[in-house]
């Protein structure tokens, strides 16, 4: 990710890090892959709901993506809502 070498200018994107739910989403998104905004949430404290939000916000100033689909309503893959992962992630 650009933003992790050259460093972070823009104010708007620096306050997209100033939530502490949105760093462990951060947090968790490095170190395991790719999550659902219902996995995150868990690790956070917070509602799925709120999880997709924070998501949303960091995908907004280029934190974090969305993540190929795991699979279908009907395929008895995935759920748990959407998928994200650290942009950059290997």
């Amino acid at each position: 990710m650009t933003q992790d070498r050259e460093g972070l200018s823009d104010p708007k994107a620096m306050r997209a890090l100033a939530h502490p739910a949105r760093l462990m989403i951060l947090n968790r998104l490095r170190v395991e892959g790719s999550a659902t905004a219902t996995e995150v949430a868990e690790i956070a404290g917070i509602t799925p709901s709120a999880a997709s939000y924070h998501l949303r916000m960091l995908a907004k100033y280029g934190f974090v993506e969305d993540a190929p689909a795991r699979g279908t309503a009907g395929s008895g893959c995935g759920g748990g809502g959407p998928a994200a992962e650290r942009r950059g992630a290997a």
